[in-house]
């Protein structure tokens, strides 16, 4: 039985911890455990290459970044993230793409298999990324290359130290601590294609598109709540707008409906912060002072959805 079965019957939170507290010399080790490039993509967010066949970091946004991939050696990229990958940009730069979606919670034991199948089967160096480049695609990238051979559990998890995966993420530390490399029987029972584009639940892909609307508010917020000369495609008070129809839309799903009270009085808290600050911004002179009352909220109760529903196994499809 793969170990990473038998999380559920320990305190994960203490459990990771108390080896987070213990680990702080595992990271040199770690960086002696492969030879890695020195090539870089400057146009990659927390690009690093973890061996010289892995690499990890946030997602690809932009023409520089899949070209800059590309000419550092890249074949494959793997995204773990919830959105749907930029399969014409890869395409046009000659990358191949494989979606694989994961949770905040930790890696199921079939992701570990498909993760597992990939790096095996496909051809690389790859690149494994997330949304931001720092919890979900570091660990998924450490999964990948125990999968391969020549990195420990020990130097995995001091590999998400240093990709700064916050402690307060125990699903994928735990996973990093006990992954146990598939046999050849488990691998052979994975029915696994390769998708480019994986099929994700309705409200996963809504929270997915509601990150980056959430991003591009800061962005916003940094520029004094009105449009920034670096991001001219954002603009204040659309961004609001959309993430206030994206809380409407998800309120109104049957799998919405179907959650605790808790979590639908999160949603509704950070629909009306939407609402409010949309109409902040939406004045011929922005009223910041509405403005920063609202995105607080808005942060508070996501930060508050995140904690009880994201960050733990209490609910695996947030």
């Amino acid at each position: 039985m793969n170990k990473t079965r038998l999380l559920s019957g320990i305190p994960v939170l203490l459990f990771v911890t108390a080896l987070l507290a213990c680990s702080d010399g595992l990271e040199t080790e770690s960086r002696r455990a492969a030879v890695k490039p020195t090539t870089t993509a400057s146009h990659v967010p927390h690009f690093a290459w973890i061996s010289a066949e892995i690499a990890r970091g946030g997602q690809p946004k932009s023409e520089e970044a899949f070209r800059e991939l590309k000419e550092i050696g890249i074949t494959t990229v793997i995204s773990v993230d919830g959105a749907k990958p930029d399969l014409l940009a890869a395409k046009k730069h000659g990358l191949r793409y494989v979606h694989i979606p994961i949770g905040y919670d930790g890696i199921p034991w079939e992701r570990q298999l498909e993760l597992t199948r990939t790096v095996r089967e496909l051809d690389g160096p790859f690149f494994i990324h997330c949304h931001h480049g720092k919890h979900r695609g570091p660990a998924a990238a450490v999964v990948a290359q125990m999968a391969r051979g020549g990195m420990t559990n020990e130097q995995a998890v001091a590999e998400l130290k240093s990709a700064g995966t916050a402690p307060k993420y125990a699903g994928l530390y735990g996973t990093a601590l006990v992954f146990i490399v598939p046999t050849e029987h488990e691998l052979a029972g994975c029915t696994f294609d390769f998708p480019e584009v994986a099929e994700v639940p309705a409200f996963a892909e809504a929270m997915a598109v509601a990150d980056r609307r959430f991003d591009n508010l800061k962005v916003v917020r940094k520029a004094g709540w009105r449009e920034s000369p670096d991001h001219p495609d954002v603009a204040p008070a659309h961004e609001a707008l959309q993430l206030f129809e994206l809380f409407v839309e998800m309120g109104r799903q049957e799998e919405v409906r179907a959650r605790p009270e808790e979590f639908r009085a999160m949603l509704t808290q950070g629909e009306a912060a939407a609402r409010d600050l949309e109409a902040a911004l939406n004045a011929d002179e922005p009223d910041v002072e509405v403005a920063e009352r609202s995105f607080r909220s808005l942060s508070q109760s996501c930060s508050q959805c995140h904690q009880v529903y994201r960050n733990t196994a209490r609910d695996p499809q947030h």
